[in-house]
């Protein structure tokens, strides 16, 4: 069998000490409504909170590192500009979403983003799923989807269940989706976008 067909999907996972920190960050501004990015996002979840400027000075060299690691690990176009270095991409925002219950974020894509790396400083989900449905999908679950077609033959969609300290990195043209979560559960996830630079660009041609 050929492998599946799609953009590639990279895991891996925080150091304690950047999931600490992250943690630390999010929870000390959850409450700064100057904060706020609900306006500029897709999600269905009040407590989205605009984070790149605290995690200037030592969380996002290490984002940016792992980065680097997703982009120098494609095997598709893109890796006859390996290696990439660190003016060939920019922060472009990051926020955190503090998930409460019944909270989710629809299906959408950053359409204006080359690689969105999403992290998880804190994810306690115990709860069951509330709703009948036909689905066994898990509360807290990230989603991603990818062409269309007849279910009989592949699966255009692809479900993991994240765990405290996760990372997944992605093309920002990827559509994905979370699922709610219930009662007292707790997920605390990061979203961090990425551009390509016009130095980058320049080397294209």
């Amino acid at each position: 069998m050929i492998s599946s067909f799609g953009p590639k999907i990279y895991k891996t996972k925080l150091d304690t000490i950047v999931c600490q920190e992250l943690e630390q960050i999010i929870l000390a501004n959850e409450n700064n409504i100057e904060l706020r990015a609900n306006k500029h996002l897709a999600g269905y979840i009040e407590k989205e909170i605009d984070i790149l400027q605290h995690i200037q000075p030592s969380v996002l060299p290490k984002l940016t590192d792992l980065v680097f690691e997703y982009l120098n690990l494609l095997e598709t176009g893109i890796k006859v500009y390996k290696p990439f270095h660190r003016r060939d991409i920019k922060c472009t925002a990051s926020w955190a979403n503090i998930q409460t219950e019944n909270e989710y974020n629809p299906i959408h894509n950053h359409p204006t983003s080359d690689v969105v790396c999403v992290t998880f400083p804190v994810v306690d989900i115990k709860s069951k799923c509330k709703y009948l449905t036909n689905s066994n999908s898990k509360p807290g679950s990230l989603f991603f989807y990818y062409g269309d077609g007849d279910s009989l033959f592949h699966s255009n969609m692809y479900e993991v269940v994240p765990e405290s300290g996760d990372v997944y990195i992605f093309s920002g043209s990827l559509k994905h989706s979370t699922t709610p979560i219930f009662d007292n559960d707790i997920r605390i996830s990061t979203s961090t976008n990425f551009s390509f630079t016009e130095y980058f660009r320049i080397k294209q041609n």
